[in-house]
């Protein structure tokens, strides 16, 4: 969250997995069922892969932003050592 918030942006939200469906609509849906953790980067307008989906509809004043945010959230998780993360994959099994 914070690093949406520090890149500004406004039109992208932090969901569950699962909130749409019981696995993601995006090609990571096989990962929950393997128990695999991710983070899936999704957009999907109502025009997406159809005729009206043309280069047009690119925000461009986005794409450093969103470049920025994704640069920060692969450092972070690179930086994370094993039992950091073993230690979060418990701490959600503790939530469910």
């Amino acid at each position: 969250m914070r690093t949406l918030q520090r890149h500004g942006l406004k039109r992208t939200i932090v969901i569950p997995y699962n909130f749409l469906a019981p696995v993601p609509p995006t090609d990571a849906f096989p990962y929950p069922l393997l128990g695999l953790d991710f983070a899936s980067w999704i957009s999907q307008p109502y025009y997406l892969l159809s005729a009206e989906d043309t280069l047009d509809k690119i925000a461009v004043e986005e794409l450093g932003p969103i470049a920025a945010a994704i640069t920060d959230l692969v450092k972070t998780l690179a930086a994370l050592d094993s039992r950091t993360i073993k230690a979060g994959r418990e701490f959600r099994k503790l939530q469910t």
